[in-house]
């Protein structure tokens, strides 16, 4: 069970490395990862479904279906600890300040 976690963690830091050697904005480097990270799922099962007689295929899809779940497992964790780092971050760096009205703006003009 170690095994499909390595791979798509290895698959999410491998993207956004790569992007970030490739100078791309950290949003971007977020796509890229996500994207790096989801795309093993469907090359494998069309490597099992071109490569394999459909005979021997039905015992081989339990890898990338146990694979598929722990990676959808891993994605929602890493999104929920992004989530989190955003909200702590958003009330350490932003504090509201009330937008001027006219009758602000008429107080400061006397």
């Amino acid at each position: 069970m170690a095994l499909p976690l390595q791979r798509s963690g290895k698959g999410y830091c491998f993207g956004y490395v790569f992007s970030a050697i490739f100078r791309l904005s950290h949003r971007e480097g977020r796509t890229v990862s996500m994207e790096t990270g989801c795309q093993n799922v469907p090359l494998c099962t069309t490597i099992l479904k071109v490569a394999f007689p459909d005979e021997v295929v039905g015992p081989l899809y339990l890898f990338p279906t146990v694979y598929m779940v722990f990676q959808l497992l891993e994605a929602a964790m890493i999104i929920m600890l992004f989530w989190c780092y955003q909200r702590f971050k958003r009330k350490e760096k932003e504090t509201y300040q009330a937008a001027a009205t006219r009758v602000d703006l008429k107080e400061s003009d006397v």
